[in-house]
């Protein structure tokens, strides 16, 4: 098959070309070069969200799209009252254009369109995808009850698995494991720990493959060459160590969070990375329920949500038990971070997603965390100022409240919640709940409406399609199709950014402190 691939840009950010740009990284024969909107922050964010190319580019206009050399074609998903302006300009500029339904709002419009592109000479098409569904025929013998896969003509899903390599046995990586049994394109072919025999009954109890092996050392596993990528569930004190020989040895990261002690431990893991072409992932799971796409199409609804003016996050749990006398994550030497983290990196992450990953300028910590007497802190939280925006956001964790996993995002026009965002109570369904345009019906009685309940369901859990997207990325990479995708290094940089920051605040007396990227 030829190398060539068409370039498309893509004018806006409409919900439905998240659909259309995830089939242009999927087909082998296109790539996405551009994206532009008004806003350079919106394109931004959509370019990071959807997994677009680091060679990407995104600007804040659609003519800059229309300008750029390196764009073949564009996909136009504009509202249609402004198809005939824009559509007409990329057949000018020798864009060949694929054009959202309807094209155009009567045929007038649409006969100026496809003159413009008969002028030019460049090729005109709705984006009608049922018409594109295979099989185009279908053989059916007259003998044959049943159909095989040989009657249609479908090109075969590759059968390529991501070999993963684990490092520790640690309670977590129990559902990490079963996650790469669950995903498609993924298998277990090694475990190590400190202990053998540790190891062994680790494979064992969770069901590894017979083909898995088990080591009594991290190094062998690293060492392995049936070993294509780790996934790293150790103490954070260790990650430096382990995530950077890992890197050197070529294999890809999944990292536990938080990633790293500071930022300036982050950035010697991000370098080695970089510098061996290895993926770099977090392991934050929610990121990847489709729940997560569904809530963020809620933000974006500017006549259902309007602008974001505040966000809200907490999560904790009650430490029962030896918990807080014993677990690695309340031992200094281990995981000094304590529930900040452990639990703040999941809020802190939310109120920039919600944000799209836009900085906050300055954090502040709570007054008055709680802390064991090692040290670490126990319960903790902070307040985010976007400034002159007047943006703000707020979370709390804590290793000593009842279970909570919230988020609580305000706009102009709507709101919507989740009370169970870091693990679903229900592997299979993903609730949340949103309202628009709310107001008192009587003071007496309530406000309408009442907000809508909203249930995304998913047949893989989302640790399974977290580890699905992040094998995506390493068989691309494997290939010799893709480099290292960046949007998530630079999403664990900036939630590792904040959590620093509140650390300082504490240090200074809860003074602000501002972010820089």
């Amino acid at each position: 098959m030829t190398e060539t691939r068409i370039r498309f840009g893509i004018l806006g950010c409409a919900n439905i070309a998240r659909k259309v740009s995830r089939a242009m990284l999927l087909s082998p024969n296109t790539t996405i070069s551009a994206v532009g909107s008004r806003s350079l922050n919106k394109a931004t964010a959509f370019a990071l969200e959807n997994h677009f190319p680091e060679s990407a580019k995104v600007y804040g206009s659609y003519d800059a799209v229309l300008d750029d050399p390196d764009v073949d074609a564009v996909y136009v998903p504009l509202p249609t009252s402004l198809h005939l302006k824009w559509a007409v300009l990329a057949a000018e500029k020798k864009k060949h254009i694929l054009l959202e339904k309807p094209v155009a709002l009567n045929v007038g419009e649409l006969d100026t369109i496809l003159e413009a592109c008969e002028s030019s000479g460049v090729q005109f098409m709705d984006a009608t995808m049922w018409m594109h569904h295979p099989p185009r025929d279908i053989h059916i013998p007259s003998h044959q009850p049943k159909l095989s896969t040989q009657n249609f003509h479908i090109q075969k899903m590759t059968e390529t698995r991501i070999r993963f390599g684990i490092l520790g046995c640690a309670n977590i990586a129990r559902k990490v494991s079963r996650a790469m049994l669950l995903s498609p394109n993924t298998t277990i072919s090694a475990v190590g720990s400190r202990s053998l025999n540790k190891a062994t009954a680790f494979a064992l109890e969770n069901h590894f493959p017979e083909s898995a092996k088990v080591y009594g050392s991290y190094d062998a596993v690293l060492d392995d060459p049936d070993v294509d990528a780790v996934y790293v569930p150790l103490p954070t004190s260790l990650h430096l160590k382990w995530a950077v020989l890992a890197a050197e040895k070529k294999k890809h990261i999944l990292l536990e969070k938080p990633v790293a002690l500071n930022v300036g431990e982050l950035d010697t893991i991000l370098e080695a990375c970089e510098s061996s072409g290895v993926q770099f992932m977090d392991a934050t799971m929610w990121m990847h329920h489709p729940r997560t796409v569904k809530m963020k199409d809620i933000l974006c609804d500017q006549q259902k949500f309007g602008q974001l003016k505040s966000v809200h996050s907490n999560f904790s749990y009650k430490g029962e038990g030896d918990f807080l006398k014993n677990d690695i994550r309340v031992n200094p030497n281990l995981d000094s971070l304590g529930a900040l983290g452990d639990q703040g990196w999941y809020s802190i992450r939310a109120i920039l997603w919600a944000n799209d990953y836009e900085l906050p300028k300055t954090v502040t910590a709570l007054r008055d965390p709680e802390y064991n007497e090692l040290g670490v802190i126990l319960s903790c939280g902070a307040s985010l100022n976007w400034n002159e925006s007047g943006k703000v956001a707020t979370f709390y964790c804590s290793f000593l409240s009842n279970l909570s996993m919230d988020i609580i995002a305000l706009g102009t026009k709507g709101n919507f919640r989740v009370h169970d965002f870091v693990i679903p109570f229900n592997e299979k369904v993903g609730p949340f709940y949103a309202v628009a345009n709310s107001r008192w019906a009587e003071l007496s009685t309530g406000c309408v409406p009442e907000p809508s309940e909203f249930k995304i369901t998913t047949d893989l859990p989302q640790e399974a399609l977290m580890v699905q997207e992040f094998a995506r990325l390493v068989e691309g990479i494997c290939n010799g199709e893709a480099k290292p995708e960046k949007k998530w290094p630079i999403l664990s940089r900036k939630t590792q950014l904040v959590i620093d920051a509140v650390i300082t605040s504490i240090k200074n007396g809860f003074e602000p402190v501002e972010v820089v990227y």
